[in-house]
């Protein structure tokens, strides 16, 4: 069975299709997003990484303290700082702050081909004006039949490329949980599920005082059946060792604090023509 990628979606989407990609230095993989899933005006936390680099394309990231963002390796891969913005709002067009990617921090370990250690993080140029949200408990096999809920910006209609840069949530369920990754599909097969431009969202679920937590961040999967995630609890030391102690993530209240009015039009920032690629 062929796995694929699922947040690398180039901007130019009319000229890809939903199939792997044909070699692991490609960055043209999956074009669909969350399908069977509903539009989110909520979860500030989850944001829109819009990258320019490699020919453009975009992921899905969570805010983990005001300046840092948690997202899949591969959505950092040939990426430099300078060509990368997060994007807070329900969509690209109703942008309520945009901010530029200062430094881009993946896994020092992680495997594009063999798709290992798939996790990074973007510090940002100035603080969000969201709340963060943080990581939660130890994953283990009683996580299995859990129910998360999913949120990302890809595309919501496959066959036809429709729907990219709208944030959108669906819930699946955890299947099994392996030491640093776990996986999940729609036991009710309703056609449920994340694909491109979902890669990097946050895998969420409530805790005792229902505040979300992220339990994992979304990597690869078959677009149809499963998808398998990145788990946050197994690269804690990462975190610790290549970000600041200020930049480590605190529960706080989940509030918007203080976002401008949605603007009706944001340009994509000088965005590519044709869809690129290295």
């Amino acid at each position: 069975m062929k796995k694929w990628q699922v947040g690398l979606v180039m901007l130019s989407v009319g000229a890809l299709g939903c199939e792997a990609s044909g070699s692991a230095d490609s960055l043209a993989t999956m074009d669909q997003g969350i399908s069977g899933g509903q539009v989110e005006t909520g979860l500030p936390f989850v944001g829109l990484i819009y990258n320019q680099n490699s020919g453009g394309y975009h992921c899905t990231g969570t805010l983990i303290s005001p300046r840092v963002v948690l997202t899949a390796g591969h959505c950092t891969y040939r990426s430099t700082a300078k060509k990368m913005w997060f994007v807070i709002g329900p969509s690209l067009d109703l942008a309520q702050q945009k901010i530029a990617v200062d430094r881009v921090v993946p896994h020092p370990q992680f495997n594009y081909a063999k798709q290992l250690n798939d996790i990074a993080y973007l510090v940002l140029t100035e603080d969000a004006a969201v709340a963060s949200i943080s990581s939660g408990e130890p994953m283990d096999e009683t996580w299995v039949g859990r129910p998360l809920v999913f949120s990302g910006y890809g595309f919501s209609d496959p066959a036809k490329k429709s729907g990219a840069f709208t944030k959108r949530t669906t819930e699946l369920t955890t299947e099994s949980v392996s030491p640093t990754v776990f996986r999940v599909t729609d036991p009710t097969a309703s056609g449920k599920m994340i694909c491109g431009g979902d890669s990097g969202g946050p895998a969420l679920y409530l805790d005792a005082a229902d505040q979300y937590r992220v339990a994992g961040v979304v990597s690869y999967g078959d677009q149809k059946t499963f998808a398998v995630i990145t788990r946050v609890d197994a690269f804690l030391d990462f975190a610790t060792e290549a970000l600041p102690p200020a930049a480590v993530a605190i529960p706080v209240p989940l509030v918007v604090q203080d976002l401008p009015e949605p603007q009706t039009s944001v340009p994509a920032p000088d965005a590519p023509d044709g869809h690129g690629g290295e």
